[in-house]
């Protein structure tokens, strides 16, 4: 198993959880927002975005305090292994949003 010291980038922890951070660029909202996208650890793999029990998507309007963020609402999120792992091995990584096109 990989330890978090073995993660150089956030790139790394992400694609090794499979979950990824988005950036939604839309002309309906004044700034960016910042989405959960992740793969299930579900028979399927299913890719998802991740939302609340309440069926409204995550999102946030900046990645300061991102994790603190998420973290503080956990009971309220769907959330899978993957996502729980990753944010476990957060560390001292530089948060970015997923930009690579193998995404989609």
């Amino acid at each position: 198993m990989t330890k978090q010291h073995d993660l150089k980038t956030f790139d790394d922890l992400s694609e090794k959880h499979s979950t990824w951070i988005i950036n939604y660029c839309s002309t309906s909202f004044e700034l960016p927002l910042f989405l959960v996208w992740y793969r299930d650890n579900d028979e399927a793999s299913t890719t998802k975005l991740m939302t609340y029990k309440s069926g409204d998507i995550f999102a946030i309007d900046s990645l300061a305090n991102f994790k603190t963020t998420i973290i503080s609402e956990i009971e309220d999120l769907i959330v899978c292994d993957n996502i729980i792992s990753w944010l476990d091995n957060f560390g001292n990584l530089e948060l970015v949003e997923g930009c690579d096109s193998h995404l989609m």
